[in-house]
């Protein structure tokens, strides 16, 4: 008797690429050229574009990107607003630029910034606000904006949770709706391997962005041109042409990555639409979600969810924890309820435009199956 081969693991998570992405670094690895240029500049603006605005700086990292649009704004010495729901890159680059966090709460519904709370932390020291978009759902932007113009202070946008196309506040794409953005394509479903983006509107911002991300140097001309600029150390944070190419190699695909997504998303809610233990991500009616991610909300049992879930060979995802929390962070820690629940609750089950129907079918099955109280039986055979 042939022994019953057990299903193949459903993985967390998988970036978008395909070997259109190989085939676009392998034409620029057999140029000759890895460094800085053409692909990078034609990328930017893809970039650019796609938020609507006319700047747009690629850069090795979101990370990067942060530390970068914090340094222009000149917030060191001061306070930024902050949320602790999100990646550490968020609150390191407020430390970079060495100036001290202040954490507010969440609203428990979206997980973004609680615009209440923010107002309440507003004081004599604030340099700027940081709004992330939580799971890729915006930010109450009008808000946060309203806010931060009666401070007289700059609005950052993270979007390092989002696409790069596709999520929309009002009508407005991310990207488009603080002083300066950030975007992260390191571990996403819009992949560079890694790499990460700068967008704004001030071209007074501009060159000093492009000096800063190298070495505090001029991009262009000879090494006694380039050195005459420098007046302030930057950092090697330059994307390169590879990188740059595969994200170019994206933009040509989005319409079908993007269906691919919407069609998961719609598999995902319908499947999920009866189970009481659940919840899952709901815009408001003035957002478009981007589709980064697949978050379900278990009010009691993650941990349970999660081993029934691996028992059937489905991996998921718990990458969110509260900064604040974070030992670095326990000068600045106060008590954020909201922020602490939703961690302790969420889920992200997985998403990616490589899940074959096949496998959401699984992903759901089981989810369903667990919510119908049978979390303890084992698999069958």
């Amino acid at each position: 008797m042939r022994p019953v081969r057990s299903p193949r693991p459903v993985a967390a998570f998988k970036p978008g690429l395909s070997k259109a992405e190989g085939e676009a670094a392998r034409m620029v690895l057999a140029g000759g050229w890895a460094g800085s240029g053409i692909y990078v500049r034609l990328f930017e603006r893809r970039l650019a574009d796609a938020a609507g605005v006319p700047y747009a700086h690629a850069v090795t990292s979101a990370t990067a990107a942060l530390h970068l649009a914090l340094k222009v704004l000149e917030v060191e010495g001061g306070e930024v607003i902050t949320t602790p729901l999100t990646s550490p890159a968020t609150n390191h680059a407020i430390l970079h630029n060495r100036a001290v966090p202040v954490f507010c709460d969440v609203e428990e519904k979206t997980g973004n910034l609680d615009p209440l709370r923010v107002e309440q932390a507003l004081g004599p020291r604030t340099r700027a606000i940081i709004a992330v978009h939580f799971n890729g759902l915006p930010a109450e932007m009008n808000a946060l904006r309203a806010l931060a113009r009666r401070r007289g202070v700059p609005l950052v946008e993270d979007a390092g949770a989002a696409l790069p196309l596709g999520g929309l506040y009002r009508g407005r794409p991310l990207g488009s709706l603080g002083d300066i953005a950030a975007f992260s394509f390191s571990r996403k479903i819009f992949s560079t391997l890694d790499g990460g983006a700068v967008l704004h509107r001030r071209r007074a911002w501009s060159g000093r962005l492009s000096r800063l991300r190298n070495l505090g140097q001029k991009e262009a001309g000879g090494a006694e041109e380039r050195s005459r600029g420098l007046t302030e150390a930057g950092f090697p944070y330059r994307l390169n042409d590879v990188a740059a190419a595969m994200g170019l190699s994206q933009f040509e695909r989005w319409e079908k990555t993007s269906a691919r997504l919407a069609k998961l998303d719609r598999m995902f809610r319908a499947g999920l639409a009866g189970p009481a233990v659940l919840e899952f991500p709901a815009a408001p009616a003035h957002s478009v979600r981007s589709l980064s991610c697949f978050p379900v909300r278990v009010r009691s049992g993650k941990r349970a969810l999660r081993e029934f879930l691996r028992s059937r060979e489905i991996m998921t995802d718990d990458w969110i924890y509260p900064n604040h929390l974070f030992p670095l962070y326990k000068p600045w820690r106060r008590r954020l309820p909201a922020a602490e629940k939703l961690a302790r609750e969420l889920v992200y089950l997985p998403f990616y435009p490589g899940l074959t129907d096949a496998e959401a079918g699984r992903v759901l099955d089981a989810v369903r199956e667990f919510a119908r109280g049978g979390r303890t039986r084992k698999p069958s055979a």
